[in-house]
């Protein structure tokens, strides 16, 4: 770590390495089907979020991979596919099929967007006003960082960003409305640059292995 935990490391290498094995078979097959995956694996992370995952579930089929314990009731939206608990191979072909990869707002910063993208996925994530920070957030409160993190993922936001990462007001219909639409106009460009995006930052970053 840095001294304000500024530092960001992760490997997806076997997803774009799958991932890049596919486009050379298939290089000029860009279709997906039409449904978004929520990033969000426990029932506490969608809370406060249906109205904005059911603004999505209005164009695209919205699947989840949330634990559920045996026997409890699920407390997901009536309009959720729900799978349960994927394995990591599992995972990952659900994404290839997907458009859309929807941030609930946690967990902050993680590996799944950037495989999502290099799979051809748009990542939609909301935006925090004000960010989040030690300072009026549990999750980094009595932690070493003075970082005032605006996204759920501020990297794939700046350094990435549109076509590829939409950031929007969450609680705003018409600002999640036409950023869906506006995602499934250029779908197609969109795939056909996600990878070569990724491969691009993967080369031009040093291993830290």
């Amino acid at each position: 770590h840095t001294p304000d935990n500024s530092f960001l490391g992760f490997v997806s290498e076997e997803a774009v390495k799958q991932e890049a094995r596919e486009e050379e078979l298939e290089a000029d097959t860009y279709r997906k089907d039409r449904i978004a995956v929520v990033y969000g694996k426990q029932d506490y992370m969608w809370q406060g979020k249906s109205d904005y995952v059911e603004v999505i579930s209005e164009v695209l089929e919205t699947h989840a991979t949330v634990y559920q314990t045996p026997g409890r009731a699920s407390n997901l939206p009536g309009f959720i596919r729900n799978h349960g608990l994927l394995t990591q191979e599992r995972f990952l072909r659900l994404l290839r099929r997907a458009k859309v990869f929807v941030g609930l707002g946690f967990p902050y910063e993680g590996p799944a967007p950037i495989e999502a993208i290099a799979l051809g996925c748009v990542f939609l994530q909301p935006r925090f006003d004000p960010p989040h920070s030690s300072d009026n957030n549990n999750f980094y409160k009595g932690k070493p960082t003075t970082r005032q993190i605006s996204s759920q993922h501020p990297y794939a936001e700046t350094f990435m960003g549109k076509p590829h990462v939409w950031t929007v007001d969450v609680t705003n219909k018409t600002d999640v409305r036409e950023a869906v639409r506006a995602i499934l106009q250029d779908e197609v460009v969109i795939r056909k640059q996600a990878l070569k995006l990724y491969l691009d930052v993967y080369r031009h970053t040093p291993s830290i292995l």
